[in-house]
């Protein structure tokens, strides 16, 4: 059986004053939130590197999901997409997309 998603990678550093624990809090408040009200949403991982930088790797159901969503993001970020977002130097961010395929 062969699984297909679209998956956004968004690569990113914090703001110097920034914790851990804090973005950790906010990630879990976004990813829950996601997970409720966005359709075609499948997870939310958030990983660290070990220069201190961190991937969000966001796992959506089909290209056409991940558009929709991004575009009502864009329109109505809600209360978790900005909290969370006012913890990133948005300097260092760069997005990436691809579609994912692999077998089980």
């Amino acid at each position: 059986m062969t699984i297909h998603q679209y998956i956004e990678i968004a690569h990113f550093k914090t703001l110097p004053e920034v914790t851990e624990e804090a973005l950790l809090s906010a990630n879990a408040a976004l990813s829950a939130q996601q997970a409720q009200n966005v359709p075609g949403f499948i997870g939310r991982e958030l990983l660290r590197e070990n220069d201190g930088s961190w991937f969000v790797i966001l796992r959506m159901r089909d290209q056409a999901s991940m558009e929709s969503f991004l575009q009502n993001a864009r329109k109505a970020p809600t209360a978790e997409m900005r909290a969370f977002g006012a913890l990133l130097e948005k300097s260092s961010m760069r997005l990436e997309f691809a579609n994912l395929r692999f077998a089980i």
